[in-house]
């Protein structure tokens, strides 16, 4: 079971909302009475960053044996995440994975956006030096503009954050061995690709909608989800359509190496064909290209 590292509301959203579709187990530091720690109402990152608060029940949490694994679910909205690198530093010795939600910046305040700005750079540059294990990045705009009508104002955090648990924990259970797959031609990504995404593909029309934009993608992971009837019956068709994903693999202008896509296919109940795509890159993205 992976443990999951909440901090701030959305942090703390996306964290139980994984649970639903997951096992995990949880702590939490938001101002929300029923936090693991409760947070107090602070006007500016820099004194949540100076907050002093009891950790010793956070310290025995992750020392319980529960896997290696550390979740960090946090947004750079909240500006309880000036907490974060503090506490994750006490957790240098969990094989760390941070799952950044990005917000909308212009709606943050001054503070809000200096505090974003910063704790975007900052939680990549961790990555690529090897202190995380991956950074991954999802963007409330991204997600925002794929839903489209569908999006009700009154459950808008609630209707984003869901994409990205569905998101995660779907490719969670495929990494994690839980799922077997029928093929696959996945391997260990290369050690220095750290920054990642997920793209969710429309498999019949070849639509791939990434839940944050990402700059110079080195590598490609197909993970496809076929109806057992489809398996059975349209074996061929459905290996024509994993394989044919590398001829439309490009790499931008300019970028020295070739694109590398694998795959991997599962069976599924349900009743129509989907497929997930990690996008993963080595290059720190810029605060601009959301």
């Amino acid at each position: 079971m992976s443990k999951i590292l909440a901090i701030g509301r959305i942090g703390a959203l996306l964290a139980n909302t994984m649970k639903e579709y997951g096992e995990y187990d949880v702590f939490t530091f938001s101002q929300d009475e029923d936090a693991n720690v409760t947070l107090p109402d602070l006007s500016n990152p820099e004194e949540y960053e100076e907050f002093d608060c009891d950790l010793k029940p956070y310290v025995r949490w992750l020392d319980k044996k529960k896997g290696s694994k550390l979740y960090c679910t946090i947004c750079g909205g909240d500006l309880e995440t000036a907490m974060s690198l503090r506490l994750l530093q006490l957790a240098a010795h969990k094989n760390i994975e941070v799952l950044y939600v990005r917000p909308d910046t212009d709606s943050l305040s001054g503070y809000g956006k200096l505090h974003e700005r910063t704790l975007y750079s900052v939680l990549q540059e961790y990555a690529r030096s090897a202190l995380f294990s991956r950074t991954w990045l999802f963007s409330y705009l991204a997600i925002e503009r794929t839903l489209g009508s569908d999006l009700s104002i009154l459950e808008y955090d609630k209707t984003i954050i869901d994409v990205v648990a569905r998101a995660i924990c779907s490719i969670d259970l495929y990494r994690s061995g839980k799922k077997v797959p029928i093929k696959s031609t996945i391997s260990q990504p290369y050690d220095i690709d750290r920054i990642a995404t997920i793209s969710i593909v429309n498999v019949k029309e070849s639509i791939w909608v990434d839940l944050h934009p990402l700059r110079l993608i080195k590598e490609r992971e197909l993970h496809y989800a076929f109806p057992t009837q489809d398996i059975q019956q349209n074996g061929k068709t459905i290996l024509e359509i994993a394989r044919n994903q590398d001829k439309a693999a490009t790499p931008e202008e300019g970028v020295p190496w070739a694109l590398e896509t694998s795959y991997a296919i599962y069976e599924t109940e349900h009743e129509t064909p989907f497929a997930y795509a990690v996008l993963l890159s080595s290059e720190i993205q810029n605060e601009d290209e959301v």
